[in-house]
């Protein structure tokens, strides 16, 4: 299948997507800024059809490994959207698709541990595909992954263009799931750079970390909302569970860690402040972990040995 079949095949499935729906999108299906026939416009950012062919080929960012937040290219051009074509049954018609921010796909760039021993990070061509495992949803892994196990945050939506809006899809669970800027309220001053106390409110201009909402949320729906360091969890109106994301080694300046799952703790509020405040060290024996999520001993350490130990200097 030609990317330009493909293309076309994968439009006519989210111009029916957008048509069912009251969502608001903006779709562009032949850009004048583009020739490559794989691009698109998705929300005013260039999308990159990847077609199938023995699975699928991803162009990634070699930069993604020294910590950059750059965008992919195809033929000298950045673009924003990976969107996925899906063969059915036949093998000769595209029946579903998955879309993704450039984020998200270097998020299991970096979940790719080279269980054969190579890990490719000379290759921007990375080799993959998405099983499916029913109408709605897919299982994301590597071409020398295994296929007989499946990794935390790899299940993603498919036929998903309401991921193009930015909202958060709401969880199965009945747990509270906040969004990014619901996390907690440091770090939604850190986020919007909002000062507030009880008698001013004053706005700066900061730069904010882009993070995937979608680690943090399946992390706390793996252990339950429950706290990976004192097992409490907060229980909240009806069924309702909260807990937040925690990045063990922080993402931005001056850290720059990594936004991936084995970075990710959940945590309760109380243990989460202590940990931003570097007032408790974190050892494995401390760790509810299972064999599905492990934090990397290297965050463990930067942890021990930057916020904590620096901090009390």
């Amino acid at each position: 299948m030609t990317v330009s079949e493909a293309t076309r095949q994968v439009l006519e499935l989210i111009e029916a997507d957008i048509s069912a729906s009251s969502l608001d999108i903006d779709l562009d299906p032949n850009p004048s800024s583009t020739d490559d026939p794989g691009k698109f416009l998705l929300e005013g950012e260039l999308a990159r059809v990847v077609q199938p062919f023995n699975g699928f080929h991803a162009n990634i960012n070699l930069d993604w490994f020294e910590g950059s937040d750059e965008r992919p290219e195809i033929q000298r051009e950045p673009f924003y959207w990976y969107v996925f074509a899906l063969r059915g049954q036949s093998g000769e018609e595209v029946e579903t698709y998955h879309v993704c921010d450039f984020l998200s796909l270097k998020s299991h760039v970096l979940d790719f541990e080279a269980p054969e021993g190579n890990d490719h990070r000379d290759h921007h061509d990375w080799r993959g595909e998405i099983q499916k495992l029913d109408s709605d949803t897919g299982y994301f892994r590597w071409g020398d992954e295994p296929t007989d196990e499946q990794r935390l945050g790899r299940q993603v939506q498919l036929r998903n263009i309401e991921v193009a809006t930015g909202d958060v899809s709401p969880t199965t669970s009945g747990h509270r799931t906040p969004s990014d800027n619901e996390e907690s309220a440091r770090e939604r001053a850190s986020d919007t750079g909002e000062i507030q106390d009880e008698n001013r409110r004053r706005k700066v201009t900061t730069s904010r970390v882009v993070r995937d909402t979608s680690l943090a949320r399946d992390v706390k729906e793996h252990h339950n909302h429950e706290c990976q360091l004192c097992g409490n969890t907060l229980h909240l109106s009806g069924d309702e569970r909260y807990a937040e994301a925690h990045h063990v080694k922080p993402l931005g300046s001056p850290h720059d860690g990594p936004d991936v799952i084995k970075n990710i703790l959940c945590l309760c509020p109380n243990c989460h402040v202590r940990l931003d405040y570097g007032t408790r060290e974190l050892s494995r024996s401390d760790l509810r972990e299972t064999d599905r999520h492990r934090i990397d001993d290297k965050y463990i350490q930067h942890h021990n040995q930057k916020i904590v130990e620096e901090g009390a200097e």
